[in-house]
């Protein structure tokens, strides 16, 4: 206690109410409510009385001292009636057995959300799976499709140059620009052995000599193929293949361009979505009703501090009066 407080009691209440029972009682408006420790504060309040350099009267110092003198005599009746009584035994039971509840509840609605969350997802990770494996299987036939057409057309070719060049290709795979760039030389010989262009060795090894790449075949016309060595007739046909994988590849990729500009979302991604929205109000729900849950416990934990203190000061006027 401060020396205001000190003041405060014993230098306005009269000495003939300084019982053991009053200054407990006004220790616990001080928030201190353990007996030993009121006890202890208040024989250290009487040990500054009783020093005549704080400034009491005769009367009130002689008061404390004597107090001091038959402490134990003095604070006897106070110590036998501060045993726990069963009512706050059971208080205190009750008490910690709701906390113990209202955590097992909380974590129990954490747990079922979790289970919900983690089965949503897995039931809708299948139906994606199902999902994209029909679209696979429509893309690998479209494409089987494409190239047995495209294996069918037969080369033309002649003296006659409006004669149309039809050009067969191996596979979707192996006509893509991005594969065709990173061949060497020997795997775009063994590329250009594939698409029925007529080659023998012979125009073959003059690719060969000049390590003619894929890269460099992209780039190349029927000038470029004749500067190497090769006659006209096959320089004519490689210009042309060469030709058509760079138009066919600057189709696909406008093709592409246009085809993604304005996808819509698919059903699969609508579903998640929705499944989403929903889990978060459900969780956002649930941790409201927790959280109402949490505040009506703190309200009656706070009731049963209260009712406590109640029974404690109602033992302490007990013991007074049993003294």
């Amino acid at each position: 206690m401060t020396s205001v407080t000190i003041k405060d009691f014993y230098a306005i209440t009269p000495v003939h109410k300084w019982t053991c029972a009053n200054l407990v009682d006004y220790y616990h408006k001080e928030n201190i409510f353990e007996l030993s420790k009121v006890l202890d504060s208040v024989k250290k309040d009487l040990q500054k009385v009783a020093d005549i350099e704080f400034g009491f009267d005769v009367k009130r110092r002689m008061k404390a001292q004597e107090l001091l003198n038959h402490w134990k005599d003095w604070t006897a009746p106070m110590k036998k009636v501060r045993k726990p009584n069963k009512a706050y035994k059971k208080i205190r039971a009750v008490r910690v057995k709701q906390q113990l509840h209202a955590v097992k509840n909380s974590a129990d609605q954490v747990d079922i959300l979790q289970k919900q969350f983690a089965d949503d997802s897995q039931k809708r990770s299948f139906e994606n799976d199902e999902q994209m494996d029909e679209e696979a299987l429509a893309k690998k036939a479209r494409i089987e499709v494409e190239v047995e057409d495209t294996n069918n057309k037969n080369l033309v070719c002649g003296n006659n140059d409006k004669r149309t060049l039809t050009l067969p290709l191996s596979s979707a795979e192996d006509n893509s620009i991005e594969e065709i760039i990173k061949k060497d030389t020997v795997k775009l010989i063994d590329f250009l052995r594939e698409q029925n262009l007529f080659l023998n060795n012979k125009h073959l090894e003059i690719l060969h000599e000049r390590e003619i790449a894929g890269c460099d075949f992209l780039k190349m016309d029927k000038q470029d193929f004749r500067e190497c060595g090769l006659e006209i007739g096959p320089a004519m046909r490689l210009a042309g293949l060469a030709k058509k994988l760079n138009d066919q590849n600057e189709d696909s990729s406008n093709e592409f361009k246009n085809s993604t500009v304005e996808t819509p979302p698919t059903v699969a991604e609508l579903d998640i979505k929705l499944l989403s929205d929903n889990l978060n109000k459900i969780i956002r729900g649930e941790f409201q009703n927790i959280k109402g849950d949490i505040e009506k416990i703190r309200r009656q934990v706070e009731k049963i501090d209260n009712a406590v203190k109640s029974l404690e000061q109602r033992n302490d006027v007990e013991g007074s009066e049993l003294s």
